[in-house]
């Protein structure tokens, strides 16, 4: 329910993936699926509902197709879907600090930025 795909005339214009944030239950299992964490990871997830974030992995439009509204489409249909699963919160992974883009729609949205990951480059 949370994986999107836009067209525009038959055409992919877009895509967007978010999963629920599974680390919740991980870390009160402390990271251990054997013998017995897969079925608390079945129980907490699909029983007890203990996931109560979702995280946005990947999320991106065809440079043709930019500046159409697709993207909005995109956060409010995860925003809609993320309401009616008991989602409270989201979080976007690993969105570069020059992507201005994407770092301005955040800032409209609200989003507070609490970590940064930095790719750093030298030549050998």
């Amino acid at each position: 329910n949370l994986v999107f795909i836009a067209e525009v005339d038959g055409k992919p214009a877009g895509f967007s993936l978010a999963v629920p944030d599974i680390n919740q239950v991980l870390h009160r299992m402390n990271g251990r699926l054997l013998p017995f964490g897969l079925f608390k990871l079945l129980w907490h997830t699909k029983i007890k509902n203990k996931i109560n974030g979702v995280r946005i992995i990947t999320m991106g439009v065809v440079p043709e197709f930019q500046k159409r509204g697709i993207d909005t489409v995109f956060y409010v249909e995860t925003y809609n879907v993320g309401v009616k699963r008991g989602y409270t919160w989201a979080e976007m992974s690993w969105v570069l600090e020059d992507n201005v883009k994407m770092n301005r729609i955040l800032d409209l949205l609200g989003a507070k930025l609490y970590k940064k990951y930095r790719i750093y480059e030298m030549g050998i």
